[in-house]
């Protein structure tokens, strides 16, 4: 996994400010642009989850990949995240008297 991970080479010819502003307006407008396109095609219930289930990924996969340490908590917060999440989806499929 360490194949994912490498360090950054900035150029040296650009000044950092650029760089800051490239990445804090550019890369996040991207993002909130592609969020909102797929949250327009979400129904509300999924959306939902989506929104709930992004930052566990998040946190997942930078252990798995990026070789971070979870602490047992966050597993154990993580953990309660899905079956919260799962709970959910369960009260709302139930049937309605």
């Amino acid at each position: 996994m360490a194949l994912l991970h490498r360090s950054t080479n900035w150029p040296t010819g650009i000044p950092p400010q650029a760089w800051f502003l490239y990445l804090g307006v550019v890369t996040a407008a991207l993002a909130l642009l592609s969020f909102s396109w797929g949250a327009a095609r979400l129904t509300p219930m999924a959306l939902t989850v989506a929104t709930l289930v992004e930052p566990l990924t998040a946190v997942v996969l930078a252990a798995l990949f990026l070789g971070e340490q979870l602490s047992v908590w966050q597993w154990v917060g993580g953990g309660l995240l899905l079956l919260s999440i799962w709970g959910l989806g369960r009260g709302l499929t139930a049937p309605v008297h």
